[in-house]
């Protein structure tokens, strides 16, 4: 992943953590990271790729 791309990923993160502060934790941003990741893994384990 080329630097662009890793800072704008940041950001987004950041925005996440920042419009999911005080939710509770089963819609928090660390539940909308888990699924991220877990999105992803499926994903890799299905033989798909991510396109820039």
């Amino acid at each position: 992943m080329e630097n662009k791309q890793r800072r704008t990923l940041k950001m987004a993160e950041k925005l996440v953590v920042s419009m999911m502060a005080g939710r509770d934790a089963s819609h928090d941003a660390a539940h909308a990271f888990k699924v991220r990741d877990l999105s992803l893994s499926r994903a890799r384990e299905e033989g798909l790729e991510r396109h820039s």
